[in-house]
């Protein structure tokens, strides 16, 4: 076999290769850190973690998915989702989806420097929870940014 074919089949294999690599990996780590969601976020940084104040950090990853995760609520569990498919919308609306354990959510979040809320949150099979920043007729709270 002539060099030249072989190294016309080394690069055709590493093309194809890079191609079938999960490539929303860096991009959505990329767009987390863009938004300005990345950090640790409560409704009051100055309380410990509990139902009333719930800790959500966003931390980005280089080799695989972002994750969100929620302290809190779940007195000591701590809840881990991915976090795919991250989108700026607009200057204030960042979208993505959250996949957990035991549920996937797409979520909007309104981001406005340094605090943000759920705009919307919808599950896989359609159920509303969040809309236009009101669940159950109430506005969502504002979560205020605990880490730079």
């Amino acid at each position: 076999m002539k060099r030249t074919t072989v190294l016309r089949r080394s690069a055709f294999i590493l093309f194809a290769g890079a191609i079938s690599w999960p490539a929303l990996a860096g991009p959505d780590s990329d767009m987390l850190k863009r938004s300005g969601l990345l950090g640790r976020w409560s409704i009051d940084c100055k309380r410990p973690p509990g139902k009333a104040n719930v800790y959500y950090a966003y931390i980005a990853s280089v080799d695989e998915f972002p994750v969100q995760t929620e302290q809190g609520y779940y007195d000591d569990e701590t809840v881990v989702s991915q976090l795919r498919d991250v989108r700026i919308k607009s200057s204030t609306l960042v979208e993505y989806t959250s996949v957990g354990a035991k549920s996937t959510l797409y979520i909007t979040e309104l981001v406005e420097g340094r605090r943000r809320r759920t705009w919307s949150s919808v599950n896989k099979n359609g159920a509303v929870y969040v809309k236009d920043g009101l669940q159950n007729g109430q506005q969502t709270s504002w979560f205020e940014k605990c880490t730079p």
